[in-house]
């Protein structure tokens, strides 16, 4: 069944400064393990003209596929989506029934993620080939009780996903290239970066 997913980004942009606060603020973490992600649409870009995505993401060895759509209750100060998420045992196999169903393999992108918690609250700190993010999901409540906490200024918040941080970034900085990898960005200058990220905030 569909849940609905909370969240709110926050562009880092001291790295080992907040990940010292949310080892004291936290209860749990977890290792820092390597994503690869593959979004998927029709030919016509059906998914994301209706704001939609489908995804296939390899993360700690486990492949989960996941469809994402707006959340019938809408937000300005929270990103809401309805989650579904299935976890399936091939990676390649999952690929495979999706392209041969009529999808198309529309975007990579890769991360290092490092998944922390408070409670019920789930606090990931991102490290993307564009620059570090900290994103909280959980309850409206708890996600402004741990952006507090945690010295996140609440009107430096980024509701738009990592592909439209992308795109803005691609479009300023003229960058040929789709795939958002560590490969594409090796020797890029990712501080540049910062100023179109910072504009994204809300």
């Amino acid at each position: 069944m569909p849940l609905i997913e909370i969240e709110v980004k926050f562009y880092i942009e001291n790295y080992e400064k907040i990940i010292k606060k949310i080892k004291l603020y936290s209860d749990n973490f977890g290792q820092e393990g390597f994503e690869h992600n593959i979004l998927y649409d029709t030919n016509s870009d059906f998914l994301r003209k209706n704001h939609k995505l489908l995804r296939v993401r390899n993360y700690l060895g486990q492949t989960i596929l996941t469809f994402k759509q707006p959340a019938k209750e809408n937000s300005l100060e929270f990103k809401k989506l309805e989650e579904t998420e299935v976890i399936v045992n091939s990676f390649d196999n999952l690929s495979h029934i999706l392209i041969n169903s009529g999808f198309t393999e529309k975007q990579i992108y890769e991360k290092k993620r490092q998944i922390f918690s408070k409670g019920s609250l789930e606090i990931c700190v991102d490290r993307l080939p564009f620059g570090d993010f900290i994103e909280l999901e959980g309850s409206e409540s708890d996600i402004k009780s741990a952006a507090q906490s945690l010295n996140l200024s609440w009107d430096r918040k980024i509701l738009p996903d990592y592909r439209t941080i992308f795109e803005k970034i691609k479009k300023e900085h003229r960058l040929l290239f789709n795939d958002i990898t560590f490969k594409n960005f090796s020797g890029l200058d990712t501080e540049s970066f910062s100023k179109v990220i910072l504009d994204l905030c809300l």
